[in-house]
């Protein structure tokens, strides 16, 4: 819920407690590098998800800066939170999962930015260290080592992922959004 209190406004949750995707993915790569396929699929559908239905709704909700910080996981189920808050974030604080365009003056999000940190946050799920500053650099760089390692390499650091998702990923993460997925429906 939203409120309002001399001046400022400020969002209550319900309680759930959990630990932020950011932290069990630190947690996972300091301890075997990153969460298996099945895993990832598990908690990006319930990701997917509630995405779809605030984007769904009767007033369409963007989310604006999603990303793992803003995810909380325990025991296998998740929570989005932080809906909405990108007015009162610094864009700096947001890469590497916020859309080229929302470092741009008075840009506003779009369902094409949501793709983006969608796409984003599926590839710092899957890729076997951070995505750093630049996801799609990031998942170039991955691509192309699987590719000139071979699929024995590959298949160790992460060629268990169909090829297809490494597409979709690609595409969500285009720098232009006209050229970018456009649906929060990904298929994992």
């Amino acid at each position: 819920m939203l409120f309002r209190s001399e001046g400022r406004a400020w969002v209550a949750y319900d309680g759930f407690e959990g630990r932020s995707l950011a932290r069990v993915l630190d947690a996972r790569r300091g301890a075997a590098g990153a969460l298996d396929p099945g895993t990832v699929r598990e908690l990006f559908e319930q990701v997917l998800d509630a995405v779809a239905v605030a984007h769904e709704g009767a007033v369409p909700v963007l989310h604006g800066c999603l990303q793992p910080a803003a995810v909380l996981v325990k025991g296998g189920l998740v929570k989005v939170l932080d809906f909405g808050l990108l007015p009162f974030v610094s864009p700096g604080a947001l890469a590497p999962y916020a859309a080229p365009e929302l470092g741009l003056e008075g840009a506003v999000p779009s369902l094409a930015s949501e793709v983006y940190a969608l796409g984003a946050t599926l590839a710092d799920l899957l890729l076997p260290a951070p995505v750093g500053v630049a996801p799609r650099r990031a998942l170039e760089t991955f691509l192309a080592a699987l590719a000139r390692d071979g699929a024995s390499a590959g298949r160790a650091q992460r060629g268990d992922v169909a090829l297809a998702l490494w597409d979709v990923l690609a595409r969500a993460l285009r720098d232009r959004k006209s050229t970018r997925l456009n649906s929060s429906h990904l298929v994992i």
